[in-house]
């Protein structure tokens, strides 16, 4: 068994020893792109731009009238092709220093993957740095797992 010491994103140790999946041969396999997360200063133009040029629908929406007050993101789709665009409100929110420091940026890039551990860990081996553990998110409609390199 190769074991392997890393940092993850807040400089904690992990132990990122070799991971043996039962799900998939390699555990670095992608399934689909779920969506990307665009972070941009200004979300309603962003929105109209995708959605004039391109033909994207929004189809979900988050912000101050769904109690979310420091950043609002709006979900675009166009066939299997999902956006979330996502803006700050409020000078302190993260996406304002994202912004600030990059200006319009691909923040997060969702990849649909067979077994997400297998996925983290292999990667994390390999020298990934880590910035979420593979985390599980539930409501009444189902649940994902999610992790973050």
């Amino acid at each position: 068994m190769n074991v392997t010491k890393a940092k993850d994103y807040h400089g904690r140790w992990l132990d990122v020893t070799a991971y043996d999946s039962e799900l998939n041969s390699n555990p670095l396999a992608i399934s689909d792109i779920d969506c990307l997360e665009i972070y941009t200063g200004n979300a309603k133009q962003t929105v109209y731009y995708f959605s004039h040029a391109f033909g994207f629908k929004p189809v979900a929406y988050r912000g101050p009238e769904t109690n979310h007050r420091d950043n609002v993101s709006y979900v675009l789709k166009l066939n299997k092709v999902c956006l979330i665009i996502s803006a700050a409100l409020s000078p302190s929110d993260e996406i304002a220093a994202e912004i600030h420091e990059h200006g319009l940026t691909v923040k997060n890039i969702a990849l649909e993957v067979p077994d997400c551990e297998g996925f983290y860990y292999e990667a994390m081996r390999r020298g990934a740095d880590s910035v979420e553990v593979p985390t599980i998110f539930e409501d009444e409609h189902g649940y994902i797992k999610r992790a973050g390199i």
